[in-house]
């Protein structure tokens, strides 16, 4: 089948005044849930809420969570954070060999 350009041109016209895509959301785990809002939940003990009252708080704002569940994934989710750190490369902040520190300069003076 051949097509003439003004049926190029109306297929085109019907492309770009289609709707953008809805980008699917993304759905996560409630370990996931829970390591994501980990920074917001210390924040929360810091301010001397203990784990129940978070769990409770969680519950309230539809994260259905148990307390011995919640400091569970609290306590993986911080293990991983350890893990990762530790994987992680140090850098190294040694002095190149010919430089010399502010102390030694003084000490030759």
């Amino acid at each position: 089948m051949k097509y003439t350009q003004e049926q190029i041109e109306a297929i085109a016209e019907s492309l770009r005044k289609l709707p953008p895509v809805e980008k699917k959301k993304e759905e996560l785990s409630k370990f996931e849930a829970v390591k994501a809002l980990s920074k917001e939940i210390a924040g929360m003990q810091k301010k001397g809420y203990s784990i129940e009252q978070i769990a409770t708080a969680l519950r309230e704002s539809s994260l259905d969570i148990a307390t011995p569940t919640l400091k569970s994934y609290l306590q993986r989710a911080k293990q991983q954070g350890t893990a990762k750190r530790k994987a992680q490369p140090k850098t190294d902040t040694t002095q190149p060999a010919g430089n010399t520190d502010h102390a030694d300069a003084e000490s030759q003076s």
